[in-house]
């Protein structure tokens, strides 16, 4: 059944039509949309999903009352938040600013005095102000106080603290003179984690609402869902059964139908002041949940269900029921609500009023916004809306130092290129590299050979990436007389042999035709082979054999143990040297990868796979306990990952290689986000009770 304040709404937009007729007939205006709002009700419940909302399509009876409210006002379908992470992004919410630009991270940012938020806003234009939050980080300490004339952040942990919280607000409500404007802001963890476990002393929500979706005991498995024990899962990195994760679904469920029958009755007490005609209400948060969809619990990672958010406003002049489907971000509330409250002077934001989307008053072709994570230069995301969809596209660094790192496991990237470089070292001793395109074992992979101070010492056969169709290298064999075969990839090839070393590569010199078994006669003295290979060659690699090697050694030539078959001492046309290897052995000093990757500009997954590790301290070497396989300098190592978030709600297949256009098109948009603080943020010394606070719902161990 509907509640009276919805046929409340339809009367005043009728009034509303009413004034608009006369407008037109009169010649007169009946002032900006925000004229018949007597306040703003900013309510935020902390770690909100949209898509657990019957309004966005769950098929579980969470929010009747929420549904309604959405009835009744502008429900937004895509709205995102900047950062999963109560702090930062609540902190954007105030501002309209990315997180990157008000700089407020946890655990101790404070924000600036020089960048304003929405209560100082509203204070400043004859707004009377409240705040009622549970803490942890949104206490006032961080910032959110600013600009409150009634500010409480204090929680008492126990399952009443959402009652109080909206309880407040209407007392707030009460007290307020008739023709005093208001903005009054709540936020209520009462979603948040620990979900609603009844082995728990308390949770967040009466117990009759603990056997809401999920009947008798717990599955095996189920560890009380708070936030320590749901991060210890992530860390052993072994997600519960499917049937744990959906009694975590379902205990979470049931703190939202409990929010839905609190806001019932907030709505009520509005109802009963007279004011539910009157006011803008805007119901949103935050950041989602994860709830082990794509492997982890809570909300560290930035997929959808982190992402998305619910956002419904309802505004006197506003339509009822609409749905708006285009891309929003939580950064575009602060300049929205300064408009619909008509005010006209507003701060530097980098969101934007929402308006003339639910009026359809203009259109945006495409529409973007920017994702980050709480460690920004490791995961970043980017979703971009256009007519054929809503897409969005993850970014992760995979090594967390450019200069280079020593590495345990396997690394594994994503790129575009034709070739791979990178400078690498084992630990300790010589180690066995794997290397995989595409989860498929890869052969073409070598490391480049160091030189002498006259060139490359070649025990059996070297291998050079090919740059050019005509192709020089000069050589001399080692000791006596050796046949050297040059293939082109598989192809062997018939060579000229210039004999005149003193024309170098590229000189004029006196050529002769190789012998006809196809290889070359190579003597002491340097002679240069030369050869031309057509542009639509389809070899890649250029590859020197020889069937024979000696050591200066046994020779008594010197004490030099290798076996040596001949010397490259120059090139022209080919790149760095290297040992083509199926089984390749990196030794304990630097050399350079080489992987020559299928061509064609589509993106290719690499993985580096050291097959051992070992630990500094176990060899005495130090008191280093991480186990360390190789050292990995090179450029910046990444992974994307593409989805279609229209058609692909659930995230589960990535189109990054079957859209390598597009993957490349928002990947560089990703990359020219480049935002800089607005002011730098300051740091805050955390009180013995905000740490408690902080530490229960699971932010800091």
């Amino acid at each position: 059944m509907r509640v009276a304040w919805l046929q409340n709404r339809r009367l005043s937009q009728f009034l509303g039509l009413g004034c608009l007729v006369l407008a037109l007939l009169m010649g007169w205006g009946c002032g900006r949309p925000s004229a018949s709002s007597r306040g703003i009700i900013l309510i935020s419940v902390d770690t909100l999903r949209a898509d657990h909302l019957g309004c966005y399509g769950y098929e579980r009876d969470t929010s009747p009352f929420i549904d309604q409210l959405a009835q009744g006002g502008v429900l937004f379908e895509n709205a995102y938040v900047q950062l999963p992470g109560t702090l930062p992004s609540h902190m954007s919410i105030f501002t309209g600013l990315y997180p990157a630009e008000h700089n407020v991270y946890p655990p101790d940012g404070l924000l600036s005095d020089q960048i304003p938020t929405l209560p100082e806003v509203f204070l400043a234009n004859g707004f009377r102000t409240a705040g009622h939050t549970e803490g942890g980080y949104m206490d006032g300490g961080f910032g959110f106080a600013r600009g409150f004339e009634e500010f409480n952040d204090h929680s008492l942990e126990i399952e009443t603290d959402l009652e109080r919280t909206f309880a407040r607000g209407l007392e707030f409500l009460q007290r307020r003179r008739s023709n005093e404007r208001f903005f009054l802001f709540l936020h209520t963890y009462s979603v948040h984690d620990p979900y609603g476990d009844l082995r728990m002393e308390f949770a967040h929500f009466p117990p009759a609402y603990g056997n809401l979706y999920w009947s008798g005991s717990p599955p095996e498995g189920a560890v009380l869902p708070t936030g320590p024990l749901l991060t210890e899962i992530n860390r052993l990195g072994v997600p519960p059964s499917e049937e744990v994760r959906e009694y975590y679904r379902a205990t979470y469920d049931a703190q939202i139908r409990y929010l839905d029958d609190v806001l019932r009755g907030f709505f009520e007490g509005l109802e009963a002041l007279g004011l539910l005609d009157e006011v803008t209400v805007v119901l949103t948060s935050d950041h989602g949940e994860e709830l082990g969809d794509h492997g982890k619990f809570l909300h560290d990672q930035i997929y959808r269900e982190t992402l998305r958010v619910p956002l419904i406003v309802l505004h006197p002049s506003w339509p009822e029921g609409a749905r708006v489907s285009e891309l929003v971000q939580s950064i575009d509330l602060a300049p929205t609500l300064y408009e619909l409250a008509g005010i006209d002077v507003t701060p530097s934001m980098s969101g934007v009023d929402l308006s003339p989307l639910v009026t359809r008053s203009s259109q945006e072709e495409v529409r973007e916004s920017f994702v980050e994570s709480l460690d920004a230069a490791v995961h970043r995301s980017i979703i971009r809306q256009t007519e054929e969809g809503l897409f969005q596209l993850m970014w992760s660094h995979e090594l967390s130092s450019e200069e280079g790192e020593w590495i345990s496991d396997e690394v594994v990237f994503d790129t575009f290129e034709d070739t791979f470089t990178a400078e690498i070292e084992s630990f300790h001793r010589e180690r066995r590299l794997e290397v995989l395109v595409d989860g498929q074992p890869y052969a073409d992979v070598g490391l480049a050979i160091p030189k002498d101070k006259q060139g490359v010492w070649v025990a059996s056969d070297v291998s050079f990436g090919r740059r050019d169709s005509e192709i020089e290298i000069e050589l001399q064999s080692f000791h006596r007389e050796r046949l050297v075969e040059v293939y082109a990839g598989s192809q062997k090839l018939a060579a000229t042999i210039q004999r005149t070393p003193a024309a170098g590569l590229g000189g004029h010199g006196e050529w002769r035709s190789t012998a006809s078994s196809g290889g070359a006669l190579v003597g002491t003295d340097p002679v240069i082979l030369r050869f031309v290979l057509g542009e639509d060659h389809p070899a890649r690699v250029v590859t020197l054999r020889s069937e024979n090697c000696d050591s200066p050694a046994m020779l008594g030539i010197s004490g030099d143990p290798r076996c040596l078959a001949f010397q490259v001492l120059r090139v022209r046309g080919l790149e760095k040297a290297r040992k083509l290897s199926d089984d390749l052995l990196v030794p304990p000093d630097p050399r350079t990868l080489l992987i020559e990757l299928p061509r064609g500009g589509h993106k290719k997954r690499v993985t580096l796979r050291p097959t051992s590790c070992e630990s500094p301290a176990s060899l005495g070497l130090s008191d280093d306990e991480r186990c360390l396989s190789l050292w990995l300098a090179s450029p910046p190592l990444w992974r994307i990952e593409l989805y279609d978030n229209d058609r692909d709600p659930a995230q589960q297949r990535d189109l990054s290689a079957e859209r390598p256009e597009l993957s490349k098109s928002m990947l560089r948009a990703l990359h020219q986000y480049q935002l800089e603080p607005m002011a730098e943020a300051l740091s805050r010394d955390l009180e013995p009770d905000v740490e408690s606070r902080l530490r229960a719902l699971g932010y800091l161990p």
